[in-house]
């Protein structure tokens, strides 16, 4: 360590060990309940589950880096940047990124907080259950970041459902002037099992004045008839099948394929309308694969669900549970899906 000159250590954030192990959090335990569920006779995947491997997190990649998603969520957010910085008028910022994926746009963000050099204290957490996808949105965000002044970004390997258990990013001293907004982009919000039951829950340890951001996919039809919806919603017409060479099925299909023990499987994988929401005006999307083997009954999982809300009910739903709806931004391309950034308060 001595003969360690001092000008040889780089100061920049790359370079910087700053990754935490959330406390409880066991990758291995989590695989081996995946695993447990793909052998069984069917049921539902929680979402989190599809990232954990890294053949997992690759199949992620490669379906992000599609025209479709990047059309879908390559979203900018000068606006609401701008909203949020009124929000919090020059006093420092924590962002907690819960299920971050490869961080790019809770990144994006991020830069346009800082990039107008009004915010100077700024903390980005970036949380995520795989450690593959958790590393590369760290190493884009410190490269990415390391320019501005007064940026610090930490990892956190963690499971956003057990964020009450992380006191470190939950504490703040009653004296502190600082604000924390928490975001949940690239469509997470809506792939929550019961959204509301999970912001009371796992965002209760939030104080008065902390902020919330997701972005939705809006509804294409308020009508409640699942008839209408089917006809309304493009992933269900023609019967909602997924092809099989297509990056979404090479990603929602990996773990059936990858840990399901006997002979190989025919598998076909389909959207549906999943059941009734909880939220008013709001449907479900449910990414269905159905396992075929010769001589077995077939077998029906739930891989992944989506869903489509309407945002004034979201954002009266959301109200009714203590986070008021304070900025609205509809976003997205001509021609896809129809996006929309919400920005919540604690009352």
């Amino acid at each position: 360590m001595l003969d360690i000159e001092p000008e040889s250590v780089s100061a920049d954030a790359g370079s910087v060990l700053n990754c935490w192990i959330a406390p409880g959090f066991s990758a291995l335990g989590l695989l081996d309940g995946l695993i447990a569920i793909v052998n069984g006779p069917g049921g539902s995947l929680e979402q989190s589950n599809l990232y954990l491997d890294p053949l997992s997190a690759s199949a992620w990649c490669q379906l992000v880096q599609g025209r479709d998603y990047h059309t879908r969520f390559g979203i900018t957010f000068r606006d609401t940047a701008r909203a949020i910085l009124q929000l919090t008028k020059g006093a420092g910022l924590d962002v907690v990124a819960l299920g971050c994926g490869d961080g790019r746009r809770e990144v994006s963000l991020v830069t346009e907080l800082v990039s107008p050099g009004d915010l100077a204290d700024l903390r980005l957490y970036l949380l995520d259950i795989s450690q593959p996808l958790l590393s590369e949105a760290y190493t884009h965000a410190a490269q990415t970041l390391d320019r501005f002044r007064g940026v610090l970004v930490t990892a956190v390997q963690g499971n956003f459902h057990h964020l009450p258990r992380y006191g470190q990013l939950l504490y703040r001293p009653e004296a502190s002037h600082r604000r924390r907004l928490v975001t949940m982009l690239g469509g997470t919000f809506g792939n929550l099992d019961n959204e509301l039951q999970y912001i009371s829950g796992a965002l209760s340890g939030f104080s008065r004045g902390d902020l919330f951001l997701c972005d939705v996919t809006r509804s294409y039809t308020e009508s409640s008839d699942r008839a209408v919806i089917e006809r309304a919603d493009p992933a269900l017409r023609g019967g909602g099948q997924i092809l099989s060479d297509s990056a979404a099925a090479e990603f929602f299909t990996g773990p059936l394929r990858r840990y399901q023990r006997g002979p190989a499987a025919q598998i076909e994988l389909h959207h549906e309308l999943g059941p009734q929401c909880v939220i008013p005006g709001s449907y479900q999307i449910d990414q269905v694969a159905v396992v075929s083997r010769r001589g077995e009954r077939d077998r029906r999982f739930v891989v992944g669900r989506s869903r489509r809300y309407v945002p004034e009910q979201l954002g009266r739903s959301m109200e009714g549970i203590g986070w008021s709806l304070l900025h609205h931004a509809e976003i997205g391309e001509p021609g896809a899906a129809p996006m929309s950034l919400l920005l919540f308060e604690r009352k």
